[in-house]
């Protein structure tokens, strides 16, 4: 949740001009889900590879809602 709003903050805070294709690509950027190789990285090390693809799980369903509300705003 906090790494869209990160570039809501980018493309409306910053003083200079961003154009329709910048603002875009910053938005779709913040919006994909986590990538699956976290929970192999996370299994090989033993560091709770459970909570790891719990996160995986949670960003790409919150990605269903995300990606195609932030790039209609754009």
């Amino acid at each position: 949740m906090v790494w869209p709003l990160i570039g809501l903050f980018v493309i409306w805070i910053i003083p200079y001009e961003l154009d329709v294709v910048e603002r875009s690509m910053i938005m779709l950027m913040t919006t994909v889900p986590m990538a699956g190789n976290v929970v192999i990285i996370a299994n090989q090390l033993d560091v709770h590879p459970e909570k790891a693809a719990t996160a995986v799980m949670a960003s790409t369903l919150l990605a269903l809602i995300s990606v195609p509300l932030f790039i209609g705003m754009s």
